[in-house]
């Protein structure tokens, strides 16, 4: 892994008896139980307990907030069309297993049938479907180390979308038989997912600054994809 120069970390954070990390994945770390990770208030930043300690990540960025933004939208207008669960943002953490990582996902899906694995401090067991959107820094934790905790703990179906000038790729798993394999939009750029009877997604939404998200959701509501 690669490694930083210590700098100077935000006053809060140093406050909270925070230390530089010295590498490139996160900005601060802090020795914590799960617990103790639970009730720090890191102001806004993603942070996460993996391997004993609290780590601080980098604030996002406005495209990664602006896809976030926009999935949110129209799983929420899905998802509380045919009250099919509860859709979540980061900020809300979940411990898959215990005595596991403890992990804020850029979006989750709990299924009506599942939601009583919601508790007010965190998600206790896994949800039925993991979003993260890939940052500068996130690109190991999203698709190697996440990955394979996720396949681990035996979360459904698990999208990494990657919006980075350059990059533009959207990669959808769904378990079976254990492992993850790959799911394919179809030939003219739409993905589906049967966890969400009625949601499809056109893929150039993602990439597209103008993409309305109101209007995206009229049309997902409107039936399949002309």
């Amino acid at each position: 892994m690669s490694t930083l120069t210590a700098s100077p970390i935000p006053e809060y954070l140093e406050a909270l008896g925070f230390r530089p990390s010295g590498r490139a994945d996160c900005v601060a770390v802090k020795q914590t139980s799960f617990e103790e990770y639970l009730r720090i208030d890191t102001e806004g930043r993603l942070a996460e307990w993996v391997d004993g300690e609290t780590r601080v990540y980098m604030a996002n960025t406005l495209l990664h907030q602006s896809v976030l933004s926009f999935l949110h939208f129209i799983l929420v207008g899905v998802t509380r069309r045919g009250s099919l669960g509860k859709v979540l943002s980061a900020g809300y953490a979940m411990q898959n297993v215990r005595g596991g990582s403890g992990r804020e996902p850029d979006l989750v899906f709990v299924r009506s049938d599942h939601e009583q694995r919601l508790q007010n401090s965190h998600l206790v067991g896994h949800p039925d479907l993991v979003i993260e959107i890939v940052s500068q820094d996130s690109p190991q934790r999203d698709y190697v180390e996440k990955f394979r905790e996720y396949e681990s703990a035996g979360i459904p179906e698990y999208w990494v979308i990657d919006p980075r000038p350059g990059r533009r790729r959207a990669d959808f798993f769904v378990l079976r038989a254990g492992r993850y394999e790959a799911s394919l939009p179809d030939g003219g750029g739409v993905y589906r997912t049967a966890l969400l009877p009625g949601f499809w997604l056109r893929l150039n939404w993602l990439w597209d600054d103008s993409s309305d998200p109101t209007a995206a959701l009229e049309e997902i509501l409107a039936g399949e994809p002309a």
